[in-house]
């Protein structure tokens, strides 16, 4: 019990892009210059489809943050969708 409480507490998930695309590689970037292994483990997940990723970011357990086009956010915004998501945080 304790081990799974380590590990999880110095855990960050990483939602990123699609398998191919360039956000995948970032998230696999970040894992590799932030993860410390002991202090804090970053641990990229991959993604879906550009507009399908804001809700796995905003809403699915686990989650902790992700990399989203500014674009994706400005055409939720302008189709209605999203009311000033670029400031607002999961609730």
């Amino acid at each position: 019990m304790e081990t799974k409480k380590a590990l999880n507490a110095n855990t960050v998930t990483l939602i990123s892009g699609t398998i191919g695309g360039t956000y995948v590689q970032f998230g696999a970037d970040l894992a590799s210059v932030l993860d410390d292994g002991n202090k804090l483990r970053v641990l990229p997940i991959v993604g879906r489809a550009r507009c399908k990723a804001l809700p796995d970011v905003l809403f699915l357990q686990g989650v902790d943050l992700g990399i989203v086009r500014s674009d994706t956010l400005d055409y939720l915004e302008k189709k209605g969708f999203a009311k000033d998501i670029k400031n607002s945080s999961p609730t």
